[in-house]
């Protein structure tokens, strides 16, 4: 199962590669991850809480695969970011705290890159995201919950851009609602970098993206990408019920 996942993400690198797309990993840390300290009368003296995430950051990077490690800030955000997940409960999807730092993290990584598009100009605005009735019941958290959303200059929800330089692709990360509307990390990741995107949305289905980006039917979609962001739970790498698949999506791409 292990290998396999490695394999796949090898393999969609390689896909990626064959247009010229640069391909980073962005898996958004699962709670346990960023709070397991808080939990420990005697942290590990050499002070790695979870080998087998360095594992896969080794196995992943001497493969060349890039991957972007979300744990280390979440967990030295706790103090200062209370809203780093969704509601304060079970719910794994980042809450606008979690989407903005995961964004400014992306941000950083996309401006090693020179984009030849002018970057576009957003404005953020404070908002509320305020929870359904029937949520209430199961998030023990404020009812309503402080976000900030991108937009336009003229107030307008930033649109998707189809000839943009940087794809962002995945789960239901990408534009996870529990980040406020407009307040995802892909708008934010957009802000940040100062380049538009494009999206590709699979919800739950990380561990079979290849799959859906072959089913991909506009021969324009792949063309003129520089870099490609993909971001997921990181409870894909250890959900053995959900394992990871490959389709050669580029070949069937350039084909067509």
């Amino acid at each position: 199962w292990y290998r396999n996942m490695v394999a796949a993400l090898v393999g969609m690198r390689d896909q990626f590669a064959k247009v010229g797309t640069d391909l980073i990993l962005v898996p958004i840390p699962m709670r346990d991850q960023v709070y397991a300290a808080k939990f420990l009368r005697e942290p590990p003296a050499d002070g790695v809480l979870q080998p087998y995430w360095l594992k896969f950051q080794h196995d992943l990077l001497s493969r060349g695969v890039e991957v972007v490690d979300l744990v280390a800030p979440f967990t030295q955000a706790l103090e200062m970011r209370p809203f780093l997940y969704h509601a304060h409960s079970h719910d794994g999807h980042p809450g606008g705290d979690g989407a903005v730092l995961a964004a400014e993290v992306i941000g950083r990584r996309l401006k090693r890159y020179t984009f030849q598009a002018p970057p576009p100009v957003y404005k953020l605005e404070p908002a509320v995201l305020r929870l359904p009735t029937t949520e209430k019941l199961y998030f023990p958290g404020p009812p309503e919950i402080p976000y900030v959303r991108v937009l336009e200059m003229d107030g307008q929800p930033i649109g998707e851009n189809h000839t943009a330089e940087a794809l962002l692709i995945g789960d239901s990360m990408v534009t996870a609602p529990p980040s406020g509307p407009n307040g995802s990390i892909g708008a934010h990741a957009a802000h940040q970098a100062g380049v538009a995107m494009r999206y590709f949305k699979r919800a739950g289905s990380a561990h079979a993206l290849t799959y859906h980006l072959s089913m991909v039917q506009d021969p324009g979609f792949f063309s003129g990408r520089r870099v490609c962001v993909f971001v997921f739970s990181a409870s894909c790498l250890t959900a053995t019920n959900r394992p990871w698949r490959f389709e050669p999506f580029m070949d069937h791409a350039l084909r067509r």
